[in-house]
């Protein structure tokens, strides 16, 4: 009888002993929460908009060399209560709609800014360079533009047509003599019999050199603008992400910009 109650008693401890070694590999109590969502909205947008108050496109169309065309080019800020940092891309367009240089341009026409009898080449100083492609420019106005606020200085002010595009006119006559009976001359008439128009324009050395087109060429400044918010934004970071703006909205084939 005390060899069972010993057995059992032994038993028992190991019993013991493997319940505690079952309960050590349960896990920690845990809970998981429902989701607690915190969505964050803003009325806060910005809208803008390129704006010309000086150009006439029957002007442009029909051109005459040495012209000065007034167009200004500017960015106006319609949002209600955000100010803005803006730049603006300027591609230069030949007469074979390709694009070119601001360089290569002037053999067409310069930019150019100021006032009648004072204009200067190029972008009115408030506009800085700050990249560039093989072909086109980004300048960024210096200064923040407040809701429903013009950029004042435009960015440029006229196109002034290069005065060594030249209009040529030949005139082809036939002549013809009348005589009398006894050879003598007594009236000679002219008569045009051929007119052709021809066009040439200055090269960088300053040559003429004759073109393939029939009237004289056409060309395009166009104007792109780029905006984003400046609040909480300083200068050097509007600069770097408005050319990553830039960037981001290339067309098909056109290479990206540098910065300045």
């Amino acid at each position: 009888m005390k060899a069972n109650k010993k057995f059992f008693g032994t038993a028992l401890a190991l019993a013991l002993a493997c319940g505690v070694g079952i309960g050590a590999t349960l896990a920690y109590l845990n809970h998981v929460t429902e989701d607690k969502v915190n969505t964050f909205t803003s009325s806060k947008d910005i809208q803008t908009e390129i704006t010309e108050t000086e150009f006439h496109d029957d002007i442009a169309s029909n051109y005459y060399p040495g012209q000065v065309i007034t167009k200004n080019p500017g960015m106006v800020n319609n949002s209600d209560t955000e100010s803005i940092w803006v730049a603006v891309k300027l591609d230069y367009v030949d007469n074979d709609k390709k694009k070119v240089s601001a360089a290569e341009f002037e053999k067409y026409a310069s930019i150019v800014y100021g006032s009648e009898g004072n204009y200067q080449n190029g972008v009115n100083p408030a506009w800085i360079k700050i990249a560039s492609n093989n072909t086109s420019d980004v300048y960024m106005f210096s200064q923040q533009v407040a809701p429903h606020t013009t950029t004042n200085p435009t960015v440029f002010d006229a196109v002034k047509v290069n005065t060594g595009i030249k209009e040529v006119i030949k005139t082809e006559y036939e002549t013809t003599t009348i005589y009398d009976k006894d050879k003598n001359p007594i009236d000679v008439k002219n008569e045009e019999v051929n007119t052709s128009v021809d066009y040439y324009i200055a090269n960088e050395q300053g040559d003429l050199v004759k073109t393939d087109v029939f009237t004289l060429p056409k060309f395009e400044v166009v104007v792109k603008g780029f905006a984003m918010q400046a609040t909480g934004v300083d200068e050097a970071t509007a600069k770097t992400e408005l050319v990553n703006l830039v960037n981001a909205h290339l067309a098909d084939g056109e290479n990206s910009y540098t910065a300045k």
